[in-house]
């Protein structure tokens, strides 16, 4: 008799242990919102749509609250720490982040992650290597553009376009890229490189590019080349408007004007390919990026035994001959 009695009164403790973690559970969703702060620089630029898009989406099927912080440049590790700082004051529950340019940025992330979760965004976080077409990964988890695979495409497509017009002869190259310590650009520049070697194109020149430079005037100084390679979004659409005011001048397209081979991520850099103004244009499939980050990061937190793992995105290879088939117009739909 006193052992059904015991019985029953530890099934009425575990009863009631159940019932008080619903309840807990219960008003704890109620007040405890699942908010992802989200750190991008320049974060109304219009080359951010379609990963936006992407992750609007996926908060909306995740059910949970996105903040995408109103940022201009981050150009140091310091910078992306006060944004950071400023959404652990509104109680963020992670953060999905580019990292901010610098070897500094690993540091300060691995310090915030002791609190918070991050997620990476399209790139690693820049490491310092002893040799400049070095990669190595960080070890950090992200949803990141196959960076090194654009790169290497953008070179292969070059050479197809050579061999395709039966050209042999040398031809030369001038390599634009913005910051050299994004592990993205050094990835691209490596992809890149890795794809012409020992080809008859040669590279004569490397630029990169900051914010005090006059593109044009930069340009005019450089020794002639038969192609621009461009590895960074903003600079492939400035080139490309360099160009389409020189033909313009022109009256037609000149035989001493470059190639405009690039990577981008904008619809207006699609219509300079439809335009003629770019040869051919690599555009990572942000909107993937931007889904699959926000759904991981929502995973991570809603179900303590997921863990979230490190992927890479797809690309397109975007020519003026296939930029109306309908499976280029769904594709650049997301940039819209």
């Amino acid at each position: 008799m006193k052992k059904n009695k015991l019985t029953f009164l530890i099934v009425e403790a575990i009863l009631l242990i159940l019932t008080v973690f619903c309840i807990f559970k219960i008003f704890a969703n109620d007040d405890e919102e699942t908010r992802i702060a989200v750190i991008v620089e320049n974060s109304g630029d219009d080359s951010w749509n379609s990963m936006i898009l992407g992750m609007k989406q996926a908060a909306k099927n995740q059910d949970v609250h996105l903040i995408i912080c109103n940022t201009d440049e981050i150009e140091t590790a310091e910078e992306e720490r006060g944004m950071i700082s400023e959404q652990l004051q509104n109680n963020v529950s992670g953060f999905i982040l580019v990292p901010a340019p610098g070897k500094d940025t690993k540091a300060m992330l691995e310090e915030v992650q002791l609190n918070k979760p991050i997620l990476l965004l399209g790139e690693d976080v820049y490491l310092d290597k002893e040799e400049e077409t070095a990669v190595s990964e960080s070890g950090m988890t992200g949803v990141f553009q196959d960076s090194y695979g654009m790169g290497y495409q953008l070179g292969i497509e070059m050479l197809s376009d050579l061999k395709n017009a039966g050209v042999t002869e040398k031809r030369t190259v001038g390599i634009i890229s913005k910051n050299p310590e994004s592990a993205g650009e050094q990835e691209k520049l490596e992809g890149f490189l890795a794809a012409i070697e020992n080809s008859q194109i040669s590279v004569r020149w490397k630029l990169c590019m900051t914010e005090y430079m006059d593109l044009d005037e930069v340009i005019s100084t450089k020794p002639e080349v038969d192609f621009f390679a461009v590895l960074d979004s903003d600079e492939v659409v400035n080139v490309a408007e360099t160009i389409s005011k020189q033909n313009a001048e022109n009256g037609e397209c000149s035989s001493t004007t470059p190639q405009v081979y690039g990577i981008g991520k904008s619809l207006k850099a699609a219509a300079f390919v439809d335009s003629g103004d770019i040869a051919c244009l690599i555009m990572a499939d942000d909107y993937t990026i931007g889904y699959d980050s926000v759904t991981m990061m929502a995973k991570s937190l809603s179900n303590f035994f997921y863990s979230m793992s490190s992927e890479k995105a797809g690309y397109k290879v975007i020519r003026k001959e296939d930029i109306y088939t309908q499976e280029m117009q769904d594709f650049l739909y997301n940039y819209q």
